[in-house]
């Protein structure tokens, strides 16, 4: 299966590869599959059995842009910026969307590097504000001053990494 330009749930992924094949047993495969999307590249195995709506799903992603993917896949537009490699292995009932999302189980780990999170530095400067506002007249000192009128910190990071683990559509150990 060969494709120039595909939409993959509201993002534009191209150059996509797999092979495609049919069992007897209705199970409906994709291997191989390769595709670049949001900068990046992502390689996997999907499977769907047409006999009882189950489906697995295998990918890696590298270097792949992390705000493109968070905003397409989970409607979180500008919430983190970077450069995101992870794999996931996901199952689920996939008869429909909502089955699928209560029945989803698996895992999956992350790392976005050289990053961006808007919110972060918003996050530490209310953290010290509030440190600030905690320590009253006492506490303050021309530095903590100083720290609080300072630009608002931009949230960068070099990396963060993380893991999940699913079960009957509830994340877990986040």
């Amino acid at each position: 299966l060969r494709a120039d330009n595909i939409r993959v749930k509201n993002i534009s992924a191209q150059n996509f590869n797999a092979d495609m094949s049919l069992s007897e047993k209705m199970q409906l495969d994709l291997n191989n599959v390769d595709f670049n999307v949001a900068e990046g590249k992502v390689k996997g195995d999907f499977s769907y059995n047409l006999l009882n709506s189950k489906s697995s799903l295998n990918l890696k992603a590298t270097n792949v842009n992390a705000d493109e993917l968070s905003n397409a896949l989970f409607d979180l537009p500008s919430q983190i910026y970077g450069s995101l490699t992870g794999e996931v292995a996901l199952a689920c009932n996939g008869k429909t969307h909502k089955t699928c999302m209560e029945t989803l189980s698996g895992k999956g780990g992350f790392k976005v590097e050289n990053g961006r999170m808007p919110k972060l530095g918003s996050l530490e400067y209310l953290l010290k504000a509030s440190n600030l506002v905690k320590s009253g007249i006492t506490g303050i000192s021309i530095n903590s001053l100083i720290d609080l009128i300072t630009p608002l910190k931009t949230g960068q990071f070099e990396s963060i990494t993380g893991n999940f683990t699913a079960d009957s559509g509830i994340a877990n150990s986040i």
